[in-house]
């Protein structure tokens, strides 16, 4: 109510890179997407101080396309002490927040018991109210959230109701690879209330069948600033079932850490149990494969939480968020077992890379009836492939920043072979299967040479970390006779011989010359433009 920015109904909107700050007064949700309001694009944004919630995104209870839906935040900061950070309810669905970091989100500090019109303010929120079906929330940092002045709070509130405004459901939501530390209460509280005198059923509650994957919960419930202890304890996740609403069930916790090993991180209903007790005592829903321990963020007092070490007890740690299932040979289409992990960029951002097997493609459509990825090249894979994030090491990393030697995320950078430099022989050709549906060749009968010979291909990049790289090619193969070339790294010798496998289709390899023993070549870049040749 009362929003600043008001985009109800909107469609193919992109809010970008505003500094958006509201105030105490009146009822205020600062920016508001009601009705329909779908496909917009909310991004690098700074948005602060709503009396309520900064974004709101509110439907009517349809729990369909004539509520909000396909919405994507990303890589906002939202800082909002008086109440949540943002809520999603009431029919809104399948709206995706990514990225974002949620500082200081209902904590109550500084807050006022009434605006200056004489609205009541609750001195407490969520960083994420999520009430939303089939939501995906992935590779957010929420810290210093949550309740400070005694109530029950968290920084993720999942907790489904009959509202006075309408139903909560919370199901099939996909809530992976973030970081959740420093809040003042419980990281999750999730669960079913049942509202007496409400005009909405209580039969129409729904909880469940939600996904929780490589999450870092870590250094969560601390002290109030006078030093009280926080009420809940070593509590990190809370379900509760209030007033006899259905009972929370068919959720999976899978490759998460969850604080300390000996803590009492679980309260399931009011009983309190470690991880490994969760694992086999809690039978409603699914703990599985999860960890505990340090994991060394590299300074979470300037709020970097990029991974310090291999010794994080988040490294190489996590699972893979689904599989491949049955195989498939130079084909763009690939069914899995689980398509809701991702999506396809909705027609307004680009869709997802990801890593199935060794190959690392984006994904240009989604079937979720039929679970089918279509990828942006052709590749090939066996039945039970891994499907995940582009990763480093034997698996993914838990938390939202892949360790890759530096501390720092995965720098990875992807540059179409058609974007190079060409001269001599080499020319762009149109190829279905090939990234971007385009590739560069030396025409038959037109290859060899020497050396720093006419034909070449140039790429110029920017490092934006000093680190030790590999280099990874998409490459086609026919023969013998087409399956090597020389390869010069910024401005090293111009002698090596890069040997490629020989393939009927695309195949990705990573950067290795003839005759060293290293199969994939490190290259130590510092900070600044390279150029491969």
């Amino acid at each position: 109510s009362n929003p600043g920015l008001n985009m109800n109904g909107a469609s193919y909107s992109i809010l970008r890179g505003n500094e958006i700050t509201g105030s105490i007064s009146g009822y205020q949700d600062l920016i508001q997407l009601r009705s329909n309001a779908r496909f917009n694009l909310i991004e690098d944004n700074l948005i602060s101080q709503a009396s309520h919630s900064l974004i709101q995104l509110h439907g009517n209870n349809n729990f369909d396309d004539q509520d909000p839906h396909n919405n994507i935040i990303r890589n906002n900061t939202f800082r909002n002490e008086l109440h949540h950070c943002a809520t999603v309810a009431y029919g809104a669905n399948n709206n995706v927040f990514e990225g974002n970091v949620y500082e200081k989100c209902g904590t109550g500090q500084n807050s006022p018991s009434v605006s200056p019109e004489g609205y009541s303010i609750n001195p407490s929120g969520e960083a994420l109210h999520a009430w939303q079906p089939s939501g995906i929330y992935r590779y957010n940092t929420v810290m210093f959230s949550g309740v400070r002045q005694g109530s029950d709070g968290a920084a993720f509130g999942g907790l489904a109701a009959n509202y006075d405004q309408g139903i909560a459901k919370v199901t099939e939501n996909y809530v992976y690879n973030n970081v959740f530390t420093q809040n003042y209460d419980v990281a999750f509280r999730l669960g079913t209330l049942v509202i007496g005198g409400s005009s909405f059923p209580a039969s129409e509650i729904e909880y469940g069948d939600n996904r929780f994957k490589n999450n870092i919960l870590y250094d969560n419930g601390i002290p109030f600033d006078d030093g009280t202890p926080n009420q809940n304890g070593d509590t990190a996740i809370n379900y509760v079932r209030f007033n006899g609403g259905p009972n929370p069930q068919g959720d999976v916790w899978a490759g998460n850490l969850i604080e300390d090993i000996n803590e009492e991180s679980v309260k399931w209903k009011g009983t309190d149990y470690t991880i490994a007790e969760a694992e086999t005592m809690i039978t409603d829903v699914d703990f599985n494969n999860n960890t505990a321990g340090d994991p060394l963020f590299v300074d979470s007092d300037n709020f970097d939480f990029n991974l310090s070490s291999t010794s994080s007890a988040a490294y190489d740690a996590g699972v893979f968020l689904t599989v491949t299932t049955g195989s498939g040979s130079n084909s763009q289409s690939v069914s899995v077992d689980d398509a809701r992990y991702f999506i396809d960029g909705f027609g307004i951002v680009d869709g997802d890379t990801i890593q199935i097997g060794s190959e690392v493609v984006t994904i240009t459509a989604i079937d979720y009836n039929t679970n089918t990825l279509t990828l942006d090249r052709m590749i090939s894979w066996s039945n039970g492939e891994n499907v995940s994030f582009p990763y480093s090491g034997a698996k993914p990393d838990i938390g939202a920043f892949e360790f890759t030697g530096g501390g720092g995320q995965n720098p990875s950078l992807y540059i179409e072979a058609e974007d190079a430099v060409l001269a001599g022989n080499f020319v762009v050709v149109n190829d279905g299967a090939a990234s971007g549906s385009q590739s560069i060749e030396v025409p038959e009968g037109s290859g060899g040479g020497n050396p720093g010979g006419p034909s070449s291909a140039t790429f110029t990049f920017n490092v934006a970390q000093a680190g030790t790289y590999t280099i990874r090619g998409d490459v086609l193969s026919a023969d013998s006779g087409s399956n090597s070339f020389y390869v010069q790294v910024d401005g090293g010798t111009n002698t090596n011989i890069w040997d490629t496998s020989i393939n009927a289709g695309y195949t990705q390899e990573d950067l290795g010359f003839r005759g060293d023993s290293d199969l994939i070549e490190p290259f130590t870049f510092d900070v600044g433009a390279v150029t491969v040749v």
